[in-house]
């Protein structure tokens, strides 16, 4: 199981969001991705749930949506082990 949730915060443009990203193995075998993000300090906010086969797999659909927000600007605020690992080999 892993975690890590991420920034993007830009007064000049009025933004303030965050995103998180969840993977962790499925009751019914495989693993489950599950992204939450939306405005920081809201209630409003977007979710979605993919299915990976494998701890691979999930790794690999993890460190893609992370490139995303690393290249829209998104800084990383909180992570466990496995996130921070994964963040730190995305980065290069």
């Amino acid at each position: 199981m892993g975690y890590a949730v991420l920034h993007s915060v830009d007064p000049k443009k009025r933004r303030a969001r965050y995103y998180a990203l969840t993977w962790q193995p499925s009751i019914a075998g495989g693993w489950v991705v599950e992204r939450i993000w939306g405005p920081l300090r809201s209630w409003r906010r977007q979710q979605r749930v993919e299915e990976a086969v494998d701890p691979e797999q999930a790794r690999l659909l993890v460190a893609g949506h992370l490139k995303r927000r690393l290249h829209r600007g998104y800084h990383l605020t909180e992570a466990d082990g496995d996130g921070r690992a994964l963040f730190d080999d995305v980065r290069g």
